[in-house]
């Protein structure tokens, strides 16, 4: 058996709600888009050099956040095109071809303005 204290049980709780609330990309699918090893994806997390990012030490084992609307946000993104890209991934849509229609939709904006 094992026996938690008060705050351990609310910070497991609250770990678990931050999970299931947030949109959350896995250091594998950010070393992959990036191009940075993984060690590297933890290491800028743990630092506090990847913005929006951050790491919980849950019973010894690290859990790494890294929320997708802050990962598009640091790489240059609008709020609204992040948001977009979230959504062609929840339907599926793969992120370079998700991107690809994030672009289209922005040329198309672009010209409809003009």
């Amino acid at each position: 058996l094992f026996y938690f204290s008060t705050l351990e049980l609310r910070t497991i709780l609250i770990i678990k709600e931050v999970r299931k609330m947030e949109a959350n990309m896995t250091v594998k699918e950010v070393s992959k888009i990036t191009g940075k090893g993984e060690l590297f994806i933890r290491y800028a997390i743990k630092n506090g050099s990847f913005p929006g990012a951050y790491s919980i030490n849950e019973n010894g084992h690290a859990g790494f956040f890294i929320p997708k609307l802050a990962f598009y946000k640091f790489f240059g993104y609008s709020d609204k095109d992040a948001k977009k890209l979230i959504i062609f991934e929840e339907q599926g849509i793969s992120f370079e071809e998700a991107q690809k229609m994030v672009l289209l939709e922005q040329d198309q904006e672009v010209s409809n303005s003009l």
